[in-house]
């Protein structure tokens, strides 16, 4: 995919629900090449975007999985959303490369 064509993904999330998340840099990244997870990062940002990282983002839930960097996602303030949350790796090729993703926070 080109990165001209990107369209931030999105999915939503009751502020009760907990699970994993995960961003894809296999597109980016050569076969042999692999992400440092000791350099990498899951942020968030909230709809003003002020950091909102330890709101959402479950501390020690980053991990890395071939070209996959997770994190574990919880709460979040229907009032705050949307979140974006920012997958930043670092590769092996000492390459550097950050995916968003947009979150919705509704209460049903």
């Amino acid at each position: 995919m080109a990165r001209d064509d990107y369209e931030m993904p999105s999915f939503w999330k009751q502020p009760y629900e907990q699970f994993v998340i995960a961003a894809n840099f296999g597109p980016d990244l050569a076969p042999e090449d692999g992400i440092i997870a000791e350099q990498s990062t899951v942020l968030a940002r909230d709809k003003d975007g002020n950091d909102a990282t330890s709101d959402v983002i479950v501390p020690e839930s980053l991990l890395v999985e071939g070209h996959l960097l997770k994190a574990m996602v919880k709460g979040g303030d229907p009032a705050l959303s949307p979140y974006v949350i920012s997958f930043r790796c670092v590769t092996t090729a000492s390459e550097a490369y950050e995916l968003d993703v947009r979150m919705e926070v509704i209460e049903r």
